[in-house]
């Protein structure tokens, strides 16, 4: 139903008005549309991301050397860059593997410019995990309360 709803679509005059966004919907239509399975733990997959001694390294003058026009960025999706980054370099293998070797985005200057790339593509600085990080704190949200409880009750 939170997909449903968050795509504009009504859903009948009856259930218009019993059945309403709910805390976590936008977090749970993103897992969706994900392609996260819905019925197991690996719902509240996180996202890849760096740990925090790694997270601190990365400065302004670091972001600006690989993102053109950086300090013209918006706050909010400045804050979103370690996370394309780290995704980026956490499915390094796969991209090369299926993209041609002269796809412009192996030219790109976060393949290419900064010395701290390559210590950044250790797998030892890129995390991910279910439900919580323990190196950075981070949540897993819009877990469905039944995958909650089926998380704990393995654990």
């Amino acid at each position: 139903m939170s997909v449903f709803l968050r795509m504009g679509q009504t859903l009948g005059q009856l259930n218009d008005r019993y059945v309403h966004h709910g805390e976590g919907a936008d977090q749970l239509c993103g897992r969706m549309v994900c392609g996260l399975p819905f019925d197991t733990e690996v719902f509240g997959t996180l996202p890849p991301h760096f740990i925090r001694t790694t997270l601190d390294e990365l400065n302004s003058e670091f972001w600006c050397d690989i993102a053109p026009g950086y300090n013209c960025y918006p706050l909010g999706f400045k804050t979103t860059l370690p996370f394309l980054l780290a995704s980026l370099f956490y499915h390094e293998s796969y991209l090369r593997s299926n993209l041609s070797p002269n796809h412009p985005l192996f030219n790109a200057p976060v393949f290419t410019r900064n010395s701290k790339l390559s210590i950044l593509r250790n797998r030892d600085n890129i995390v991910t995990g279910i439900g919580m990080c323990p190196h950075t704190g981070m949540r897993a949200t819009g877990i469905p309360p039944h995958l909650a409880i089926a998380r704990r009750l393995k654990k």
